[in-house]
């Protein structure tokens, strides 16, 4: 490549951030920089360039001087990424190897209507496909469990004589539904029938459970345009089926609402934000945000934020003496459990923290939050009044560490909060980076 068509985004394919990639190619063009030097030549915001620094001298690619104020310096390229187009190299020998196999697998996995045998069945015949649905549902002895989309509850309401059938027999038949308000009569006569509830997801698939045995795929576009037409899909293996059945009862079907709960709560207005504003995580928010800020209000801000602290150290405590620990020895792996908890009641939470950031600089990210502002103008606090701001605050408290809020920011376009604190060690005080970066000069040297 000549010098001229150097870009630095081409760093990318060494595994390099496109920050990262700015501050490598500032420090091999003008070599060693100081931290606010690097923001200016690199183009990156002065509170990015450190951390990712720090990220960078740990995989070997910058060397940190012991200088005040801080500088760094690019490690000899040949040293850093020789050996990675060696492993590269030896990757695409291995995965051509492994392309031989596969193909020697497929060759033998023929059969016949037009079906391929690999981890399941795929069904290019929709006719087909539907009269092996059809003798599969007539056979079922203990359970069918529907997870169905607008489309899915059509298909599905063809078949219901031999559903109804099933539930003569003393077949379980329980369909999970997702709310669209004009099926909402379709389903109020299914549901005199079967167990229905309604979850406010958008679903792109249709799942069908047969006995625990069978799991029956039944998808749109996104199946038929990448895999050879095929719209219906069988995995006849009960461990896979087992495990999409645990997780279907254990996280959705808790969090969805019947039929009559439906019809009460939609008008002509209300449709299906009224049914978001009565799902299970919007009221367990709504509840801990009410509660919390009685507290507040009742006690003032200080005491009342206290109180709130004792409170969420004292979950994390119950927790851990029923086998839950949230929080570990270190802050990032805490986080990164509170992500996945989150994810079990459908919040998409995510953490952005450093803990060798001498700034001590935190971002927390809430995606399609429909809930309630997480700014209240009336009532500003340092603890996002939320269930899962509170369990945040409480693995920082365990761990020692204060936190204050900086700075809320909405996106109403996405349907996103960004709020930017600062998570510090009880007794440190940072005033501004240049003071951060000096403290770890003293630190390091």
């Amino acid at each position: 490549m000549k010098l001229n068509k150097f870009r630095p985004e081409d760093l990318s394919k060494f595994g390099l951030s496109n920050h990262e990639s700015r501050i490598y190619t500032a420090l091999i063009k003008h070599g060693v920089c100081t931290m606010t030097e690097l923001a200016q030549l690199a183009d990156v915001p002065r509170t990015k360039v450190y951390p990712n620094v720090k990220k960078m001298e740990r995989k070997g690619l910058v060397e940190l001087l012991p200088d005040k104020p801080s500088r760094c310096r690019v490690v000899p390229p040949e040293k850093v990424f020789d050996q990675l187009v060696k492993e590269r190299e030896r990757e695409y020998q291995e995965m051509n190897s492994l392309l031989e196999t596969l193909n020697q697998f497929y060759k033998q996995s023929s059969n016949t209507h037009g079906m391929e045998r690999r981890e399941f069945w795929s069904f290019p015949d929709r006719k087909h496909a539907l009269e092996l649905f059809k003798k599969d549902l007539i056979g079922a002895k203990q359970e069918v469990l529907c997870v169905l989309n607008p489309n899915g509850i059509r298909m599905i309401a063809e078949h219901q004589d031999i559903l109804r059938k099933c539930k003569e027999n003393k077949v379980s038949v329980r369909l999970l539904v997702q709310f669209v308000s004009s099926e909402l009569e379709r389903l109020s006569d299914l549901s005199n029938y079967f167990d229905i509830n309604l979850i406010t997801r958008e679903l792109g698939d249709n799942l069908v459970l047969i006995d625990s045995k069978l799991c029956y795929m039944f998808s749109g576009a996104r199946i038929s345009e990448n895999y050879g037409n095929a719209s219906f899909l069988l995995i006849p293996d009960e461990r896979v089926t087992e495990n999409v059945r645990s997780f279907v009862n254990n996280f959705l079907w808790s969090q969805g609402m019947t039929v009559d709960a439906a019809r009460k709560f939609v008008t002509k207005n209300l449709g299906n934000d009224m049914i978001k504003m009565i799902a299970p995580s919007v009221f367990l928010n709504s509840l801990v945000y009410s509660f919390s800020r009685w507290i507040i209000e009742k006690h003032g801000k200080r005491e009342g934020l206290d109180a709130l602290r004792r409170i969420t150290a004292e979950t994390l405590r119950f927790l851990e003496e029923q086998g839950i620990v949230l929080a570990s020895d270190r802050i990032r792996p805490s986080l990164r459990t509170v992500e996945a908890l989150a994810s079990l009641f459908g919040e998409n939470l995510s953490f952005e923290y450093d803990e060798d950031d001498p700034s001590g600089q935190l971002t927390v990210t809430v995606q399609e939050s429909m809930q309630f502002d997480y700014k209240e103008e009336a009532l500003k606090s340092d603890v996002q009044l939320t269930f899962w701001g509170l369990l945040t605050e409480g693995v920082f408290q365990k761990l020692d560490h204060e936190t204050t809020t900086i700075q809320t920011v909405s996106d109403p376009t996405k349907n996103q909060w960004i709020i930017l604190k600062r998570a510090l060690k009880k007794g440190v005080k940072i005033k501004s980076l240049d003071e951060a970066l000096e403290q770890w000069g003293k630190v390091s040297g």
